[in-house]
């Protein structure tokens, strides 16, 4: 934000205002205008959007605001948790029940590529499909006991195989070999 007077500044000092500083929304068109990345307010990064098709984009109004999540960067990866209720009480949410499919893409917006409205990077169409949560007993007991996998099978044993078979086709190739030069002797 941009003002020619910025009255929270103590002497020669500048501080810097937030929008909780100002009382006159005059200083503050875009909060003026509803938009919620203006918000002093914000007790979530996630912000709840419904869209019909290509450019629009909506923001759902600060009291349908009902997705949660965090966002974590690690690794030169960034890792997101989107959390809300299957079944929704806004009419604009989509209803999402076990065992129905639902096409389902993302966009993100990449602010250090300049990327804003309709300039952003999407995701193919994907499938959605929720299942059933087991019972809560069988959930631990999973939860519990060791995961059976076959990554020893498919990166040790495997290769291993392969190389036992290279050694038999080796030899049988040289009893093959010596038993042909034997014969001609």
């Amino acid at each position: 934000m941009y003002v020619d007077y910025y009255p929270f500044t103590q002497g020669n000092l500048s501080v810097a205002a937030s929008p909780q500083d100002y009382t006159d929304l005059n200083y503050l068109p875009a909060l003026a205008a509803g938009n919620l990345l203006a918000s002093a307010n914000r007790t979530s990064p996630i912000e709840d959007l419904v869209a019909g098709g290509f450019g629009t984009i909506t923001s759902q109004p600060v009291d349908q605001q009902n997705v949660a999540g965090s966002g974590s960067w690690a690794d030169g990866r960034w890792k997101v948790v989107f959390a809300r209720d299957l079944i929704s009480p806004e009419a604009e949410d989509v209803g999402l029940r076990v065992g129905q499919v639902f096409p389902l893409a993302f966009a993100v917006w990449d602010g250090s590529n300049r990327e804003r409205d309709g300039q952003k990077s999407t995701s193919q169409w994907i499938s959605l499909q929720l299942e059933q949560a087991p019972p809560l007993q069988e959930a631990a007991a999973r939860a519990a006991a060791p995961a059976a996998s076959r990554e020893p099978y498919i990166f040790v044993i495997g290769p291993m195989a392969g190389v036992l078979a290279l050694i038999v086709l080796g030899a049988a190739g040289l009893y093959v070999v010596g038993s042909l030069t034997a014969r001609r002797k």
